[in-house]
């Protein structure tokens, strides 16, 4: 099986998303699926993370999470971010994309 690499619509479409200002980064996994790192949005600040139903109403799972303070840890349903942490959200590539627009 081979694997064609088109580097210039892969970097287009991560710069776009960086310039938009909805992605610190971002990578499409593969067709479909993507991660990004973002800010938290207000609609999951100061709420355990398995109360906010972000997976079931946005489609995205918050696989990581980082402070001012501290290093990159894993997040969990008790996981609480707040304004100025950064997440790393996965999911399909739509869901993703919806989601780091929020505020």
């Amino acid at each position: 099986m081979h694997h064609v690499i088109f580097p210039e619509k892969d970097m287009g479409r991560r710069v776009a998303h960086l310039v938009r200002g909805a992605a610190m980064d971002y990578l499409e996994v593969e067709r479909g699926y993507a991660m990004a790192k973002i800010s938290p949005p207000q609609v999951i600040g100061g709420i355990p993370l398995g109360q906010t139903g972000i997976r079931k109403s946005h489609g995205i799972t918050v696989t990581a999470y980082k402070t001012l303070a501290e290093q990159w840890r894993n997040a969990d349903n008790q996981t609480v971010v707040n304004e100025g942490d950064t997440i790393l959200i996965v999911g399909p590539t739509a869901q993703v994309e919806a989601f780091a627009q929020l505020r």
